[in-house]
């Protein structure tokens, strides 16, 4: 069964206004990530295969933390991916625990290095990401400079 499947790209930029610019920019991104052979495939966001991609893709940036912003926010969309596939794919609900455990691990991972990722995003830009993406509270790693305040409180 075909599944129509709708995307949306958000960009963060410090260009001035200009549509030129603009696509410019856009155009370099996807052309890098096109070079890295991270292409959209309609067939694959209706696969597991692609749940498969977007966990490998999460674990490099989790183990290599040092990222741009850009990165950052990448990383962010990657795991909201992550978690669409998991809660609206019918695949998901007959999966092998291992993506699971894999996803519970890396995200244990981000946890524990969340102050390194908030220095390299800057709470501000987050904080203006989440505003304008009107990111639902549920999706935590959004949230991760209001949380390392209750992390540090924690560990007391």
């Amino acid at each position: 069964m075909l599944r129509l499947v709708s995307a949306f790209h958000h960009y963060i930029s410090s260009l001035e206004p200009g549509i030129k610019e603009f696509a410019r920019g856009v155009r370099s991104y996807w052309g890098i990530e096109n070079k890295l052979h991270w292409i959209l495939d309609v067939q694959l966001m209706c696969s597991m295969e692609f749940l498969t991609q977007l966990i490998s893709k999460y674990r490099e940036y989790i183990r290599d933390p040092e990222g741009s912003a850009p990165e950052i926010m990448d990383m962010f969309f990657v795991r909201d991916n992550i978690e669409q596939i998991l809660k609206n794919h019918d695949s998901a609900k007959n999966m092998s625990p291992e993506p699971h455990r894999q996803i519970i691990e890396l995200d244990d991972e981000l946890w524990y290095k969340i102050n390194v990722f908030l220095e390299i995003i800057g709470s501000h830009v987050l904080q203006n990401a989440r505003t304008k993406l009107n990111v639902p509270r549920k999706r935590w790693w959004w949230f991760i400079d209001e949380l390392t305040s209750k992390k540090v409180a924690s560990n007391w």
